[in-house]
């Protein structure tokens, strides 16, 4: 029984999309790509698509990720699919049969309570950064109300991260802000329950307020360390894509892009985040710690103020015993 379901949401991104497809086994797991209002060309070729590769295609209900991920549960739910592995089209997973051992996890119940699941990603994998078998921690959550860099990353490669993520301390799955968002897990009855979908944003920093508002209702979302995922970014620069989102749509706006191909804010990335992510929590993202002071009494009693007042050099601020098919 499958227990799990893929989601793609896509703009003017078919290229990657379809690479995708053609490269990873998804071991007969239903996939359903939701496309946020792409141009004309670019939607003929995601049925066209969609087609090939026995992937249902659908044009989004309202825009924006938090109401594609209400389209989701409504339509896996009806398939009793109680999770949905939302991937970016440069995010591939590594662990060999990723799909069925997170499926088992999700049968076995012991993620239920659980908003977001996210999982070890190695950023940028090049030669030999990863072995197959590897429990080493490379990217891994984002952190703004915490000591460091907003990251929980391997300090060999970003010296200014707080956590020492191979100490030992992270070796069971812990909680987090919000999981790294190159490959999160829905889950979708919780979603449903305990999510309030935001109509201004688009894509940017959506991750950072589903994961805020489960943390604001005292739900963990969490990271699950030997369950690993692979970033190539440089796959988007092959189709013409920029390699760095949001920077990309920081230099766009600002009229630095030239070439044809950016010369719409909004053709991959639609409205910028941190404002509406500002308005809405009091909390200047690029300065959270400082902001968030200003501000902390709203949130006494949540696990925003739990990650604010932790030090992850010390560790998660909670682990959890779930039982992995390697360990049993």
């Amino acid at each position: 029984m499958k227990n799990l379901g893929i989601l793609f949401t896509s703009r003017n991104n078919y290229s990657l999309l379809d690479e995708w497809l053609n490269r990873v086994d998804w071991d007969g797991f239903e996939i359903l790509n939701i496309d946020e209002d792409s141009s004309k060309t670019e939607r003929k070729k995601g049925i066209d698509i969609c087609k090939k590769h026995n992937v249902t295609y659908m044009d989004r209900e309202k825009r924006g990720f938090l109401n594609n991920m209400v389209t989701t549960y409504e339509y896996f739910g009806k398939k009793n699919i109680d999770y949905a592995m939302w991937f970016q089209h440069d995010c591939f997973p590594l662990t060999e049969n990723f799909f069925d051992r997170l499926n088992k996890l999700t049968m076995s119940k012991q993620l239920d309570d659980f908003g977001m699941i996210g999982f070890n990603n190695f950023h940028r994998p090049g030669p030999g950064v990863y072995r197959k078998g590897s429990r080493e921690l490379h990217y891994v959550a984002r952190s703004p109300l915490e000591p460091g860099d907003n990251w929980y990353r391997h300090k060999q490669h970003w010296s200014g991260t707080r956590p020492d993520l191979n100490s030992g301390s992270f070796s069971k799955p812990f909680s987090v802000t919000t999981p790294s968002a190159f490959g999160v897990c829905f889950n979708l009855k919780l979603y449903e329950k305990y999510i309030t979908p935001v109509d201004e944003y688009h894509w940017m920093n959506v991750s950072d307020e589903i994961g805020w508002q489960y943390c604001n209702q005292n739900i963990h979302n969490i990271t699950i360390p030997y369950l690993h995922l692979g970033h190539e970014p440089h796959r988007k620069e092959e189709v013409g894509i920029p390699r760095v989102s949001s920077k990309a749509h920081k230099a766009n706006q600002k009229g630095k892009y030239v070439k044809e191909h950016f010369d719409h804010d909004d053709e991959f990335f639609g409205k910028w985040g941190l404002s509406v992510f500002e308005s809405r929590w009091g909390v200047d993202y690029d300065n959270a710690r400082a902001s968030f002071e200003k501000v902390k009494d709203r949130y006494e009693g949540t696990l925003l103020m739990d990650f604010y007042n932790h030090d992850p050099l010390n560790g998660p601020l909670k682990s959890f015993d779930i039982e992995y098919e390697e360990d049993r």
